[in-house]
């Protein structure tokens, strides 16, 4: 049976975007692999290690999460690149006697980084940078080849960090890149050009599980989805993140009271990153979503509904799905809407964000301080898409059968 390394990935992380990212993966892998196959997953955060047995599109697929110390992750993989330079493969056999995360990747055909979607950056710090460099030095105890798959690289504001990209990138037999911001970063660093290629995000294949969730109003008369970003709501970081708190806070307080008391629509707040296990208080949506409830004007509440029930990635997938017009920060929120071709606006933070819509020709969808000078613009802004959201809807149609090909052909790129 097939055996695949799985890196910066997880289906059970509190991060939604994670999973999406990861299911997509699989669904790619089963495309490829129809007789089935092993997939280790290797994760130092999110829950506990497990094990799962699925079955996408009829493929039965066989799982493991392995979540190893920082410490013992760390010394497996410098000793172990250290040991390749003794001849023969000696010092590598060695140590895969005597270390069970060397005996896996040994075991292992083919590793696949994913990155978690966009933590191959430093804008996230170093710490993390540091665990996602250490995941791609990994496959190389063993000479497995390691393909990065679609993701936003970048940006590195450390020299140090910079060289230890490049690094990583030149181990890499392919390197995919989810937008042509990416693009350009990895090309400055990559020596063989031909190892770079512009794909798609792996979530566009992620299928949307049907859920009866909300109340039969908001079935009857539609609603306009909203997810907030705990993120921007209570990191105060302009520099990195371009929204201060207070900027963040009075956009959606205006925003959810325009679509409310303006539009008459009734409005579903979608919370996708949630506050357990390895998400901080502070970078977490739920708590951002009720203080926003909390904010709003008087006479609103009763139009407005919070997601608080633990629901899976593809079943937010579906919630989002039946908005009829979508305002996220978080990607993966926003991918949930492109790939099911609902209408939206991306609240950015990071030029991940220009770059995915700049490859479907629709960069201009866009909001963020960068783009618009206050709240009254960013809000006229929104509502200019809202009321030609059928402009959206037709344009997605066109595009997203080709995105979902070029994801498929990550996985046709293994053989």
């Amino acid at each position: 049976m097939m055996r695949i390394l799985l890196l910066g990935a997880d289906l059970d992380s509190t991060n939604h975007g994670v999973n999406a990212l990861s299911i997509g993966t699989l669904t790619a892998l089963a495309h490829q692999y129809p007789n089935g196959f092993h997939v280790d997953i290797l994760n130092l955060g999110g829950g506990p290690e497990y094990e799962d047995v699925l079955t996408i599109n009829g493929v039965r697929i066989t799982l493991q999460k392995h979540k190893p110390g920082i410490k013992p992750f760390a010394r497996t993989v410098v000793i172990g690149n250290m040991l390749r330079l003794i001849p023969f493969s000696i010092g590598s056999r060695w140590l895969a006697k005597r270390d069970i995360l060397a005996e896996l990747v040994h075991s292992t055909e083919v590793a696949i980084d994913l990155s978690e979607g966009d933590s191959f950056s430093d804008i996230y710090g170093n710490i993390r940078f540091l665990v996602h460099f250490l995941y791609k030095m990994l496959p190389g105890i063993a000479d497995v080849p390691l393909f990065i798959f679609p993701q936003t690289i970048g940006p590195f504001y450390s020299r140090l960090n910079r060289a230890l990209a490049r690094l990583a990138l030149n181990r890499a037999k392919l390197v995919f890149t989810r937008e042509p911001y990416s693009t350009q970063i990895v090309s400055q660093l990559i020596r063989d050009k031909n190892k770079l290629v512009e794909a798609s995000d792996m979530a566009f294949l992620m299928d949307s599980k049907p859920i009866k969730m909300l109340p039969n109003v908001y079935d009857d008369e539609g609603y306009i989805g909203i997810n907030v970003s705990g993120l921007l709501f209570f990191t105060d970081d302009p520099e990195r993140l371009a929204w201060t708190p207070v900027l963040y806070q009075n956009f959606m307080n205006a925003l959810v009271e325009q679509f409310i008391l303006q539009e008459q629509r009734r409005v579903v707040i979608i919370p996708h990153v949630r506050g357990t296990g390895d998400v901080t208080y502070a970078d977490e949506d739920i708590q951002a979503s009720r203080q926003l409830i909390q904010q709003l004007a008087p006479g609103t509440h009763s139009r407005v509904h919070l997601i608080e029930e633990p629901l899976n990635a593809q079943e937010l997938k579906y919630i989002i799905s039946r908005s009829d017009f979508f305002v996220g920060a978080r990607m993966h929120a926003c991918l949930a809407a492109l790939s099911s071709c609902v209408p939206l606006v991306p609240v950015s933070y990071s030029h991940k964000f220009q770059g995915v819509l700049a490859q479907l020709g629709m960069e201009d969808l866009v909001c963020s301080p960068k783009r618009q000078n206050d709240v009254d613009a960013m809000l006229k802004h929104v509502i200019y898409w809202y009321i030609n959201r059928d402009l959206i809807r037709e344009r997605l149609a066109q595009v997203v059968p080709a995105d979902r090909e070029r994801a498929l052909q990550c996985a046709a790129s293994l053989q």
